[in-house]
């Protein structure tokens, strides 16, 4: 862990690869911060809300999946009750 020195309280973290992983918002003093993290401080609220996170494409992947399966088990229940006459 290393130390941060927090002015503005405004910044985004920033992983090995750059990718933007995280905004804060921090109380302005000192703080810890992952050996494996980068912390970018802006100048206010503003500066931060443009800031864009970094999406894995396969989180993206991943949860649409997810979502597909969940869907298809929707279905079949849906097509269950339909069958036994439990579905009005």
């Amino acid at each position: 862990m290393s130390q941060i020195k927090v002015i503005t309280g405004y910044g985004y973290y920033q992983d090995q690869a750059g990718n933007v992983i995280a905004k804060a918002q921090l109380p302005p003093g000192d703080h810890e911060l992952n050996k494996d993290l980068t912390y970018h401080e802006v100048g206010s609220q503003a500066e931060l809300d443009v800031i864009d996170v970094y999406i894995n494409p396969i989180d993206v992947q991943k949860k649409e999946q997810e979502e597909k399966i969940q869907n298809k088990i929707r279905e079949i229940a849906i097509n269950e009750l339909i069958a036994d006459g439990d579905w009005p």
